[in-house]
């Protein structure tokens, strides 16, 4: 009646289907659904608070798979407590792991319904909580990527940045900052891009970790690449690396940034813009090799964007048509909306490159558009040069 599977650390128990249809009619007919429900949550929001400590520090690809063997029991356990019957109090509880989960698997349009539906839950209950704090700092992560970088993510970034700040918590107060930096970065916001890459050095420097610092130093050198001064931008990722060699790989994950695939793509088009072609595109093929090692779509397809215009420069139509290809893919089976209207244009900029302008055109305008809408400035910067 009851199929067994024993992995690594545990056995796993799952009902056979008609087994499983039987017991539940079963449960109806005594009105005992609701109680198995309510201890079904409420095991699975203590078992994912208690391995949020043991995951942290293992690699992406283990984390992943020990998420995918949640994910159907996150999501029943979910759906009770937000339900008509369901349970405030497990629902807010279940909502800090299960959206970051969520998260951490790309599932971003399931990660903002819950991420929504929780801050709506919440009201007045648990106020500067830790609670409120981590709830709120999930949802602007994955509005980004759902919706574009409108208002609602600026201001789902300064009310979880305001938690974190009354609670003291560094961690989670660099981890905002990073998530707004890149809202700022991705619309060409350059001062407040300086003022929180500075922010975050200094929040870097209280920590004193080698993962913080390397985060920090990628910011500062992104906001000095937006001004223009690429050798300054150059040695802010320099350093980011060198931090990154002796810090912990497992704080781009908590940080929800791989530093290390930003500074290695910074590196790429600041060595472009110097003119160092050869220099640029080692650095690119690099920082695309850690984008995948991320195991994460949308900081893959944040390197692809980063690092095309290298391709381009090269001159190499095959290497470009796969970046191409690779970040379309990805937009579409994870739905990452901008860089969906990013592969159009980049499509836009290879026929130019073959020479098929009467085709090209229409495809830039369209993804020149789309961007505009979704205030991803910096994606047009290469469409409007082209």
């Amino acid at each position: 009646m009851i199929a067994t599977r024993i992995d690594e650390t545990q056995a796993r128990y799952r009902l056979l289907e008609t087994t499983r249809a039987y017991a539940l009619e079963k449960l109806e007919e005594h009105a005992e659904v609701d109680v198995v429900f309510r201890r079904h949550a409420e095991y699975v929001a203590g078992y994912l608070e208690s391995q949020r400590a043991a995951l942290s520090p293992l690699p992406q690809a283990e984390r992943v798979a020990a998420h995918l063997r949640q994910v159907s029991d996150v999501r029943a356990a979910l759906e009770w407590s937000f339900g008509p019957r369901g349970d405030a109090e497990i629902a807010t509880r279940l909502a800090v792991p299960a959206t970051q989960l969520l998260l951490e698997l790309s599932l971003l349009s399931e990660c903002q319904l819950w991420s929504e539906r929780a801050i709506a839950l919440l009201g007045s209950q648990h106020p500067d909580s830790r609670r409120e704090m981590e709830i709120c700092a999930t949802l602007p992560f994955a509005l980004m990527y759902t919706e574009g970088n409108n208002q609602r993510v600026r201001a789902a970034f300064s009310r979880a940045l305001g938690a974190a700040v009354r609670q003291q918590d560094l961690d989670y107060e660099l981890r905002l900052l990073s998530g707004l930096f890149r809202y700022s970065y991705w619309t060409n916001d350059v001062n407040n891009a300086i003022d929180l890459a500075a922010r975050s050095k200094n929040v870097a420097l209280k920590t004193q970790d080698p993962g913080d610092l390397a985060l920090a130093e990628s910011m500062l050198g992104a906001a000095s690449h937006l001004t223009g001064n690429h050798l300054v931008a150059q040695k802010h990722f320099e350093s980011s690396l060198g931090y990154a060699r002796t810090g912990s790989r497992f704080r781009a994950g908590l940080h929800l940034f791989n530093y290390v695939s930003f500074s290695l793509a910074g590196m790429a088009r600041s060595l472009l813009y110097r003119g160092l072609l050869v220099q640029s595109l080692d650095y690119a093929n690099r920082a695309i090799d850690e984008g995948k090692r991320s195991g994460r779509p949308a900081i893959l397809c944040r390197v692809l964007a980063m690092v095309f215009p290298v391709f381009l420069a090269s001159g190499n139509a095959e290497l470009s048509a796969q970046c191409v290809a690779q970040t379309a893919d990805l937009a579409s089976a994870c739905s990452l909306i901008p860089y969906r209207a990013l592969a159009t244009g980049q499509r836009g900029q290879l026929l130019l490159l073959q020479g098929t302008i009467e085709d090209a055109i229409p495809l830039l305008r369209k993804a020149l558009k789309e961007l505009h809408d979704q205030r991803y400035e910096m994606l047009n910067v290469d469409f409007l040069a082209t």
